[in-house]
């Protein structure tokens, strides 16, 4: 096989420095690059390509997926790295078969199958910005739209150009041209595209299929390079013949109006075009004088209306909105259903997925556009709370719900006691936080249902919660979860609220409890809170569990877990004033069982170093 220099430059330069492979010399892309940065470079587009073409090898599941993954994550991010140092990003220029850097090639692969240069440029791809801040979670999506185009599974998918544009990112931009087709691939020809011949990737002329064709028009006619489909009138044309000979004088273009074509071509624009485009066509059905109706801009106003949902641009859907409602005001009832659809569940989850994940409130512009909008937000809402899984998108849901729960909170009510309980323990809180005179209500509700994640959230909101004699009643029945966590946080929160009426009925279910599963902290703990809540009965009842009044109950008559009705009392009496109770404890000691009886030391020992003068 005979050797092949790298490719020559659109200017007939060779690329830099190390760029000079053999064809079939290595099954990989060549490894070029004439300074450490571009080479940094070569191997970030090098992991990139390897990594898009082993979806087709592999399954996803693969150890082999994630170890090309993994590469692709440090060498891409190792070539922004490099990059940055000495510019603002990575800017790419695409070609055929080569991508240059600064002037420096930076990937090279001829074969078309493998190339990733090439799939890029036959889709239309010029040049591929990647900014110095870029995301992981950017570069993975730039690598599931380039490994769907790369394997050609999926001939019916979208070409890389769109899929780029309805990526939505922010660190990465492209400049695009009319993609065209190799004329040796037929069954991927699209009408209205152009040929692509050679492997060296030039463009034939369509000039060489008819000699005398000088005229564009003819020249689509007959096509480029004897293809039968047209060519697009602004694609590939052949030079019209030339007018007299003038004299060229070369101008510079302010640097304001360069930046403002290179925007004119960016992803960013897209939407500012997408919303010039609306309020244009809703001028012309408003216009009494133009014969332009409504059926025939309404596909392409929902159109630009899911654009603008799928990429969270809530600033430009208040913009269209008043452009709509403005049409509206002039007689044009049909648009009442658009408006509609601007805000139902659909549109709400679509918003939702676009909310950045470290969102933490709710943006202003959904406010604004549900108090708007006719339609039942309340319960998009609440559909899509019940749906989503995404902790900053049910974060933005449950504030959504909150804002609207005002007004119709006996729905928010019912959905309490039927949902999900990770969902029910949302809805609890929404309701808590817009109606706080009902939060009691709806702690009840819970509650009822006796199930962990509501327990806890009810906790949460009753430590939230004014001082009321329904909080202590609640907390006393959540201290008879299964949960330990839900009893020892009910506990604390009632040592905070001493309240002398729960007294008994908290010293009932300490009984209840001592029957079955019990440990030292949770018997302590009641211990304690009894003691806060009336030191009077607490004195009383803690020395009757330890030591009865009647020698008939010491002997015969002690309850079946005494034992940590006993260890309550010890740690309930310990903080209280008074000789006598350290003398209670002591005779318990000296009679209890090894573990009751290092209880009994400990629980002394801490009292004298807390009550010293007790």
């Amino acid at each position: 096989m005979s050797e092949r220099g790298p490719l020559p430059h659109a200017d007939g330069a060779s690329p830099g420095a190390g760029a000079n492979p053999v064809m079939g010399a290595e099954p990989d892309e060549h490894a070029v690059g004439s300074t450490e940065a571009a080479r940094s470079v070569n191997a970030g587009l090098r992991a990139l390509a390897r990594a898009a073409r082993s979806f087709l090898l592999y399954d996803t599941g693969n150890e082999a997926i994630r170890a090309f993954l993994d590469q692709y994550r440090t060498e891409m991010l190792g070539a922004v790295a490099a990059a940055r140092k000495g510019d603002q990003g990575l800017s790419l220029a695409i070609r055929p078969f080569e991508i240059l850097w600064q002037g420096d090639v930076v990937y090279l692969e001829r074969d078309r199958d493998r190339s990733l240069a090439f799939r890029m440029f036959r889709d239309g791809v010029r040049r591929l910005d990647i900014g110095p801040e870029v995301s992981w979670d950017e570069l993975l999506r730039l690598l599931q739209i380039l490994s769907v185009r790369f394997t050609g599974v999926r001939q019916q998918e979208e070409d890389i150009v769109t899929l780029l544009w309805k990526a939505g990112f922010k660190q990465i931009e492209i400049v695009a041209v009319e993609g065209f087709t190799p004329e040796d691939e037929p069954d991927e020809v699209e009408a209205g595209a152009g040929s692509f011949a050679g492997q060296e990737g030039e463009a034939t002329d369509p000039q060489a299929a008819d000699p005398q064709a000088t005229d564009p028009r003819a020249a689509r006619q007959v096509g480029a390079a004897g293809s039968h489909i047209d060519a697009p009138y602004d694609f590939d044309l052949p030079i019209p013949p030339l007018l007299d000979e003038g004299r060229l004088i070369p101008a510079e273009v302010p640097a304001a109006e360069l930046e403002a074509l290179r925007h004119e071509a960016t992803s960013r624009s897209l939407p500012e075009h997408c919303l010039r485009l609306a309020r244009e066509l809703v001028a012309l059905v408003a216009d009494p004088s133009d014969p332009t109706t409504w059926p025939e801009v309404k596909p392409v106003v929902e159109e630009i209306r899911d654009f603008l949902l799928s990429e969270g641009q809530l600033g430009g859907l208040i913009e269209l909105l008043e452009a709509m409602t403005a049409l509206r005001a002039s007689g044009q009832r049909q648009v009442q259903d658009v408006l509609v659809g601007f805000i139902d569940g659909r549109a709400l989850r679509r918003i939702l997925h676009s909310i950045p994940a470290t969102a933490t409130v709710i943006p202003d512009e959904l406010v604004w556009l549900v108090d708007r909008l006719p339609g039942d937000h309340l319960g998009s809402a609440l559909e899509v709370l019940s749906q989503e899984r995404a902790p900053a998108a049910r974060r933005v849901a449950r504030q959504l719900i909150e804002h609207l729960a005002v007004a119709n909170p006996t729905a928010v009510m019912a959905r309490l006691e039927s949902d999900p309980p990770e969902v029910a323990a949302d809805l609890l809180r929404a309701l808590a936080n817009a109606l706080p005179e009902r939060a009691l209500e709806a702690v009840e509700r819970a509650v009822l249902r006796g199930e962990i994640e509501l327990a806890l959230e009810a906790l949460r909101v009753l430590g939230d919660h004014p001082l009321h004699p329904g909080v202590g009643e609640l907390l006393v029945r959540l201290v008879e979860s299964p949960l330990a966590e839900v009893r020892l946080r009910g506990l604390a929160m009632l040592s905070e609220w001493p309240q002398e009426q729960l007294f008994e009925p908290l010293a009932e279910v300490l009984v209840r409890r001592s029957h079955g599963a019990m440990g030292g902290e949770e018997a302590a703990a009641f211990g304690q809170t009894l003691a806060r809540l009336s030191p009077t009965q607490a004195r009383r009842q803690l020395e009757e569990w330890i030591r009865p009044a009647s020698w008939w109950k010491r002997v015969f008559a002690a309850p079946v877990g005494n034992r940590w009705l006993q260890w309550a009392a010890v740690s309930g009496l310990a903080s209280l004033p008074g000789e006598e109770v350290e003398a209670v404890i002591r005779w318990l000691g000296e009679r209890a069982g090894e573990e009751l009886a290092q209880h009994c030391s400990r629980t002394l020992a801490r009292r004298r170093r807390e009550l010293p003068h007790a």
